[in-house]
């Protein structure tokens, strides 16, 4: 019978906010993508795509599957749904816009499926294979220091 395959799909991570948008939101209270104003994403804690590949690889019944993880229905925001909860946790004015396209073809590819509505998504995979209700997109934030940079509290004259 050989080894078992399950492909697991997660959305987008958490981690991703932390290396692209947290350094611009504590220097300038802003963020910027190609995701468009229409498109959404749903963003996973990464706690939770591993909980999910534990049980797979633990678990031979999962074998075949394909989990597409995501963090639940509340984490699929969209810009201006990110830019207003981020003014709320931030409480201060926060800044979108929107760029263009990146030139390398495969991240072309990649912008593309998520402004077509990619990761607009939401599935119960995380409850359903470890028990645990995936961690909200709000939750996470709430762990995150987003006061602004020295720099950014000069300007804001505090």
């Amino acid at each position: 019978r050989g080894i078992g395959l399950t492909s697991i799909r997660p959305t987008s991570f958490h981690s991703n906010f932390l290396a692209y948008d947290l350094p611009a939101i504590k220097a300038d209270s802003s963020f910027a993508s190609p995701l468009g104003s229409a498109a959404a994403v749903n963003w996973v804690a990464c706690r939770d795509i591993a909980a999910v590949a534990v049980r797979a690889l633990l678990d031979s019944a999962h074998d075949g599957r394909v989990l597409e993880v995501t963090g639940p229905p509340s984490s699929t925001l969209s810009a201006a749904q990110m830019r207003a909860l981020l003014e709320a946790k931030c409480a201060r004015p926060v800044r979108y816009a929107e760029v263009p396209l990146p030139p390398v073809p495969e991240l072309q590819g990649l912008w593309t499926f998520l402004r077509a509505g990619g990761f607009d998504m939401s599935t119960s995979t995380v409850l359903d294979v470890t028990g645990t209700a995936p961690q909200d997109f709000s939750e996470f934030l709430d762990t995150l220091d987003l006061g602004p940079s020295p720099a950014l509290k000069a300007r804001l004259g505090h």
